[in-house]
């Protein structure tokens, strides 16, 4: 195993894991959420494809924030458990629920892990593990008796935009940030991402922001306007990968 620290609290990584490497070699990785996060008081931050738990040792805080961290893959969530236990040890007014589950709609297959660092979901592949079936966002909520949620960060490799409609009660309803990531992989992957982003104008959001895959901006904050929407549309269909940020106003 590998051991990082971020803030001050030992990370545990997978052998072959590249998170070590990713710090190395670009600064601004996963830096976003960390600043967005600090001086936000009493958040109900659910993190989906929590992974090993660097993104939740990226946005702790001591301002009695709630973190939902969800993972999918029995491999990963091990070394999930063990990191969460470590920062409870060094803070135990932290408030950090883990959660097995496949997150999305009608979602099932057999999960493999890729290079140490993911999990892919292999739809038909039996990779000679148990085949899951997924359970919609806005049933995790109500099981877990969340009131309102306040971010929502999602990073599953091309299923973000499946979790995100499984949560479409949640997102009308508490209108939270919300942070994921686009995957380019076909022309309807593509019109799938623009309907939706052009459609969170109508939910209540009015703001975004885009990065590419290592925390560089590539669109500033700007307004639900026609011709940003154009814009959008022209970053995503240039790149493969992007990191989306999306919010009422700031």
């Amino acid at each position: 195993d590998q051991k990082i620290y971020i803030n001050g609290i030992k990370l545990v990584l997978p052998p072959k894991h590249l998170l070590t490497l990713y710090n190395k070699l670009y600064p601004n990785y996963d830096k976003f959420l960390e600043n967005l996060i600090k001086n936000r008081q009493n958040f109900n931050i659910i993190d989906i494809g929590a992974n090993i738990g660097d993104t939740l040792y990226r946005i702790l805080s001591k301002n009695n924030n709630h973190y939902y961290c969800i993972e999918a893959d029995d491999y990963f969530f091990k070394y999930l458990k063990v990191n969460a236990n470590n920062i409870l040890k060094k803070q135990n007014n932290i408030s950090i629920k883990i959660i097995n589950e496949l997150v999305g709609e009608e979602l099932e297959g057999f999960l493999e892990n890729h290079n140490g660092t993911t999990a892919k979901l292999n739809k038909e592949k039996n990779t000679g593990r148990e085949k899951i079936f997924s359970k919609r966002l806005d049933q995790i909520v109500l099981e877990n008796n969340i009131k309102k949620v306040d971010l929502i960060k999602v990073d599953t490799d091309g299923f973000d935009l499946n979790i995100l409609n499984s949560g479409l009660e949640t997102i009308k309803k508490d209108k939270p940030f919300l942070f994921f990531e686009y995957v380019n992989t076909n022309p309807s992957q593509y019109n799938q991402y623009v309907n939706f982003i052009s459609n969170l104008k109508y939910i209540g959001y009015n703001n975004f922001k885009i990065f590419d895959n290592y925390g560089n901006v590539i669109l500033e904050n700007s307004s639900f306007e026609d011709d940003n929407i154009e814009k959008i549309k022209k970053i995503l269909a240039s790149k493969n990968i992007v990191d989306i940020f999306c919010s009422r106003n700031l």
